[in-house]
């Protein structure tokens, strides 16, 4: 059943912004609005040339399997999202060792990072923002949530949850669109062209801003 609630992310309006401008020059562009697992999207772009992904982190396994591309999409940083009656403030990584237990979303890049940090008791097993965000939003569980700060504070102004999100950022990352490295030349300049142009007409900093905390 759809999501009577569903309304566009920011990857969504960046992808509808590609689609228009491609269009313009004469490519057709698809966009699947059903959820996939991150695992299954990176498969579906390294196995199939043509698939392009909005929003991941640059590392070096990933240099090898796509192509990223040049210009940044956005900016995110790390933060913590805990129930609005729960006075923890980390500022710190290594406040978050403390024996609470903290959500992250199964096979992330945030997820990886977090169970890097000694003493932190991770709970990788959530496969959306929204269902780690209920699971915080039950007091009696004592949890928070480790995730970007746009996703987050988004997701709690749209749904009304009862969470907050602590104000210190953890860590600051820039997101990128990747694609498969047999993509075709022109089809990779036409990208590389496009995403250009969004950035440089202000554009992906006017999408961002849509999901800035006020």
């Amino acid at each position: 059943m759809a999501d009577s609630k569903w309304s566009p992310g920011l990857c969504d309006r960046i992808y509808a912004g590609l689609q228009a401008r491609l269009a313009d020059k004469g490519v057709r562009v698809e966009i699947d609005r059903g959820f996939t697992p991150i695992k299954r999207i990176l498969l579906m772009v390294e196995e199939e040339p043509g698939f392009v992904f909005c929003g991941t982190e640059r590392n070096a396994e990933r240099e090898k399997r796509f192509v990223y591309a040049k210009t940044p999409l956005y900016r995110l940083s790390n933060v913590v999202a805990v129930h609005k009656n729960d006075p923890w403030n980390p500022r710190t990584m290594a406040e978050l060792g403390t024996g609470k237990p903290i959500a992250a979303l199964y096979g992330s890049a945030s997820a990886r990072f977090l169970q890097s940090t000694p003493g932190v008791s991770v709970y990788a097993r959530y496969h959306s923002p929204l269902e780690a965000l209920k699971a915080v939003a039950q007091s009696d569980r004592g949890m928070a949530f480790f995730y970007y700060d746009l996703g987050v504070a988004y997701m709690i102004r749209e749904r009304s949850l009862p969470v907050r999100m602590v104000p210190h950022r953890l860590r600051t990352v820039d997101q990128w669109m990747i694609y498969n490295r047999q993509t075709s030349p022109v089809l990779q300049a036409m990208i590389e062209e496009t995403l250009e142009a969004m950035s440089a007409s202000g554009e992906l900093d006017e999408i961002q801003r849509l999901y800035t905390d006020p």
